[in-house]
């Protein structure tokens, strides 16, 4: 961040800047003044350097002095205003998204109108067509913790609000198409698994008795217990660890 940076900088000038004041003549330590405090100078210039944000079609991108730092809507679960602490009920001052694992803060001068910006550009990547299945619903390289922490983020997303009703309806197609990926489909059911109340889990449970492959069928009937502690997430972890990421199942029509 830009305060640590700022820290650390002048942690490194100051310390050789106050240990050459005590040991030299008085016009020499004079002069390593005036080179700290040009030196202050323009930490300050850096600190006051606005940065820049680029709202693209799959991501954000931060840009800082030669810093550059990208974060994936996929990565973001939720959208909030940052209003000012100075009065009750403040102006929006920036946005906050809400990750996986923790917060990422941005303050701008324009934040509300940032953060419909952000919000609308969130809303349409994860209610594109085909949005879960590129998100991690597929197992692709990830072991199975990695694989499941990735898939809570998702279900926690399609849980949080009515614009995320689309999503969810996808998991649910994904998890009760048999012609799906056996990963997609275990993968959905994680996702959704945490969040459901009684039909739901009804509903994947039936989803379970309809598969035939055993493997698959006990992953999505583990999803289906929708536990939330550390058991049954290890539980969940070793059933998914047995799902392959294989190629959608053959389809055989009659003739």
């Amino acid at each position: 961040t830009r305060l640590g940076a700022a820290f650390w900088l002048t942690l490194l000038v100051l310390v050789p800047l106050l240990v050459a004041i005590f040991k030299t003549p008085y016009g020499v330590g004079m002069g390593i003044l005036a080179v700290w405090g040009s030196v202050l100078a323009f930490e300050i210039a850096l600190l006051l350097t606005p940065g820049k944000l680029s709202i693209g079609g799959d991501g954000l991108l931060f840009s800082w002095f030669v810093r550059t730092r990208f974060l994936a809507y996929r990565d973001v679960l939720v959208v909030h205003t940052m209003q000012s602490s100075v009065m009750w009920n403040g102006p929006v001052v920036g946005v906050q998204l809400v990750l996986a694992h923790k917060t990422v803060q941005i303050v701008m001068p324009e934040g509300a109108e940032t953060y419909e910006r952000i919000a609308e550009a969130v809303d349409a990547w994860w209610q594109r067509d085909g949005s879960v299945r590129t998100a991690l619903v597929h197992r692709g390289p990830h072991d199975a913790r990695a694989w499941l922490r990735l898939l809570r983020g998702i279900g926690a997303r399609a849980t949080v609000g009515y614009r995320n009703a689309t999503m969810a309806d996808e998991l649910w197609r994904t998890v009760e198409d048999d012609a799906a990926p056996s990963d997609a489909r275990a993968g959905a059911a994680a996702a959704l698994g945490r969040a459901l109340g009684d039909d739901g889990r009804a509903r994947l449970r039936a989803a379970a008795r309809k598969t035939a492959q055993p493997k698959l069928r006990i992953a999505i009937e583990v999803a289906a217990q929708g536990g939330t502690d550390e058991k049954d997430d290890e539980a969940l972890i070793e059933a998914l660890s047995e799902i392959e990421a294989l190629p959608p199942a053959p389809v055989t029509r009659a003739p």
